[in-house]
């Protein structure tokens, strides 16, 4: 069989492309099964969610027998069968990352100065990550371009084969989907396959599309950019499986278009939600927008903070990670103590939080701690808590009896007793919690890590009953954070003694994630990075961050394997322009997804670190379409079209505002 393609651009006409598409698929039968393969589950639930409210009044035939799944996943189902009596397990980062450690510590040799640091481990990682898609001639075409890469595709190698044997990755699963029987009765239950507006695809899933053609009806909604190089990755795909691009792409209508210049960072978080606001005054639901940013907490912080002071339901990732969840401090807390020989601010750091329990069972009195430490002198060291706390309950004990024999009011009296015993319980908390950091025989093996890390997590934070009234955000990521431990627990048959550097390593990298997604997707505005609409169909779209060195943003080269090596890999492996233009192409997605009306907002400069700014090149092609040439950053700011606006400060912008935010820009205004 052959694939079927149809080409359009993102947005409305992608979604109306995939209702026909659906529809075409089931013909008279709307019971017929229809897979569509998506490139994100948001895109799924959006697509579906768009489908059942706009399209099914057009003549459509619903969606009943209609699946989303993203391609993964496709491989996920298909692999089942053969994957059944497989008893490897589902790879991972730390995974990975405890394989690395132990081949480096092993096997390197031009990396051998470097093998301990950490930021070697990451590389290395996520270059094996790369690597696993290229075949055997590729790897060695790679490895003869210089002696580092001939040393990293050795290393990558000794790691594959030391995972083969326990786990099993995206390639092995989209390579074992691929080899699914033609007869399989879950073909049947798949019905037509609908790849709709697949974005960058790597070698193995295009192999499992180009299998699933050969055997199943395919058919493939592309969406274009028009941008030749943003488009190469489904030009390839396209090519892969038969078809071919057009000659000029299908053009979209272009939505009205709106552009702010404005002084810094804040204040474009300011103006977006003036245009959020702006656009629900004119009928348009909050669910039907977004506002885009380069990615980063700096944007995401900034954007939700302001939508929350206008009282502006959101959703999209959460904008805190792992690391700076109560938990995730205390943990990264405790493991710090040792490495900075318990100083007073290690230990202040770790009880900062407030939840941090005493033997009591209550919370440790913070403020109070943190004042006796500092006056008694404390800097760091077992020895200086020791000696400098009893100096300090010494004396007051001194001036207790000294108030005594004067004859004072036992409220003073009462107050020196009350020193002594905040001098005494602080010692006795740092002595418990030295001997609970410092144990001896310390373990050193991932189930004995872990296991004192839960432990030291159960002590400092207590039970369930105990984090009652934590916010269900907290309690969340207490549980992910255990999860984390439970996860490192099972790395002992990859890497049986990886000591404490180690485990200390891996756990700042699984705390490194976002946390879980902040509010629920539909229920307000969408906030995320750039990619995050890509396949969506909105109303209104405001993109935030598009300075040039923000968007696009400075990129280097690979320090492990660099570009003239990765030429070597024939298109299997991204470059520095692969990178650039896979950005460029989440930008143009973004533009495209908005139906009515598209703002870009670009900052001069950052006031606090005193940089300016001119405006990103991509901003400048879509001012260059509308006027119909390219102006410079001086002329831009020039401009007396309706569409344009520049404000020189915050106050500035006050001064022109039609719809304020929240109660405060009207009170100011």
């Amino acid at each position: 069989m052959a694939a079927t393609f149809t080409f359009t651009s993102y947005g409305t006409e992608a979604t109306a492309a995939l209702a026909n598409a659906i529809a075409t698929a089931k013909g008279d039968n709307p019971l017929a099964p229809v897979t569509v393969i998506v490139p994100s589950n948001l895109v799924g639930v959006a697509a579906r969610r768009s489908l059942a409210t706009t399209h099914s009044a057009g003549g459509t035939p619903g969606l009943a027998a209609v699946r989303f799944e993203t391609l993964l996943g496709l491989a996920r189902l298909l692999a089942g069968t053969a994957l059944a009596d497989d008893r490897r397990r589902r790879i991972s980062d730390p995974v990975v990352g405890s394989a690395v450690r132990t081949t480096l510590a092993r096997s390197a040799d031009l990396l051998r100065p470097v093998a301990h640091h950490p930021a070697t481990e990451r590389a290395l990682v996520r270059v094996h990550r790369e690597l696993r898609e290229l075949d055997h001639t590729q790897l060695d075409n790679v490895a003869t371009t210089s002696r580092q890469a001939s040393e990293v595709i050795r290393l990558h190698r000794l790691i594959r084969d030391r995972l083969a044997e326990r786990f099993i990755d995206e390639v092995d699963l989209h390579r074992a989907a691929a080899a699914i029987d033609p007869t399989d009765p879950l073909l049947d239950e798949l019905g037509t396959l609908i790849l709709h507006v697949p974005g960058r695809t790597p070698d193995s899933g295009l192999a499992l599309l180009a299998a699933l053609a050969e055997i199943r009806p395919v058919a493939v909604i592309a969406a274009l950019t028009g941008n030749e190089a943003a488009d190469e990755p489904a030009r390839n795909l396209v090519e892969r499986l038969g078809g071919a691009v057009p000659s000029p792409v299908p053009t979209q209508m272009k939505s009205e278009l709106a552009v702010r210049s404005v002084a810094d960072p804040d204040e474009e978080a300011r103006v977006a939600v003036r245009e959020i606001v702006a656009a629900a005054s004119n009928g348009i639901p909050f669910a039907r927008m977004a506002i885009v940013h380069p990615g980063g907490e700096r944007y995401a912080r900034l954007l939700h903070q302001h939508l929350r002071s206008a009282d502006v339901p959101f959703n999209g990732v959460a904008g805190r990670r792992l690391d700076e969840s109560l938990t995730g401090r205390i943990l990264l807390g405790l493991l710090d103590l040792d490495d900075n020989d318990f100083s007073r601010t290690a230990v202040m750091a770790f009880i900062s939080s407030g939840a941090v329990l005493g033997a009591d069972g209550a919370a440790v009195p913070t403020t109070a701690w943190e004042r006796l430490a500092r006056s008694a002198g404390v800097v760091a060291g077992a020895d200086q808590w020791r000696s400098r706390l009893r100096q300090v309950a010494a004396d007051q004990r001194q001036r207790r009896d000294d108030l005594a024999s004067q004859g004072a009011e036992p409220g003073r009296i009462a107050a020196v007793d009350n020193k002594i015993s905040q001098a005494m319980d602080l010692l006795d908390f740092v002595e418990e919690l030295i001997t609970n950091v410092g144990t001896d025989p310390a373990p050193t093996d991932w189930p004995g890590l872990t296991g004192w890390a839960a432990g030291m997590l159960d002590r400092y934070l207590g039970s369930a009953a105990d984090r009652a009234e934590w916010p269900d955000h907290e309690v969340e990521a207490h549980t992910r954070v255990k999860d984390l431990l439970t996860g490192l627990a099972r790395l002992a048959s990859i890497e049986p003694r990886p000591g404490a550097a180690a485990f200390r390593r891996a756990v700042i990298d699984g705390l490194d994630h976002d946390l879980d997604r902040e509010g629920r997707f539909g229920d307000g505005v969408l906030v995320g990075g750039f990619g995050v609409v890509t396949g969506l169909d909105l109303d209104t779209i405001v993109v935030v961050g598009l300075a040039e060195g923000t968007t696009p943003s400075r990129s280097s080269d690979d320090p492990l394997l660099p570009d003239s090596s990765r030429h070597a890999a024939d298109g299997a492996l991204m470059t520095r322009p692969d990178r650039m233009a896979d950005l460029h192409h989440r930008v143009l997605a973004a533009l495209a997804a908005a139906q009515h009306r598209r703002v870009l907002v670009f900052p001069r400069g950052d006031l606090g670190r005193k940089n300016e700014w001119v405006p990103s090149r991509w901003l400048l092609d879509q001012v260059e379409e509308e006027l119909g040439l390219r102006p410079s950053p001086t002329e831009l700011e020039d401009l007396r079209e309706p569409w344009f606006s520049t404000s020189p400060s915050f106050v500035g912008s006050l001064e022109r505002l039609t719809s304020p935010a929240d109660e405060q820009e009207y009170a100011l205004a």
